[in-house]
């Protein structure tokens, strides 16, 4: 996304910097930054919000790992260390300066 977004726009001048939603909101409201990328989004009347991106949540086990719902399933992966794999779509319209 930055790559195009920087093709598309050489003249603007980006600079990115790791925040949390608590930061990111505050920077907004005191115009320390002009955007933010947050998730969740930031819900605040001075801000307004875009959402850029669906992304789907999937579980994926060895096929010989049970996934059917319910407190079964809690017991079979207490132990089991978890991690995410997200995968964003595209953006709903091209960018454009």
């Amino acid at each position: 996304m930055l790559k195009s977004f920087r093709a598309a726009c050489p003249q603007v001048s980006l600079s990115l910097y790791p925040m949390n939603n608590g930061d990111l909101h505050r920077a907004l409201v005191r115009r320390e930054i002009d955007i933010a990328i947050a998730r969740p989004a930031i819900e605040d009347a001075e801000v307004i919000s875009r959402k850029l991106v669906d992304e789907e949540l999937v579980a994926a086990v060895p096929e010989a790992l049970d996934l059917a719902p319910g407190p079964s399933a809690c017991r079979n992966y207490r132990k089991r260390p978890l991690s995410s794999i997200r995968k964003p779509r595209a953006l709903p319209s091209p960018i454009s300066c």
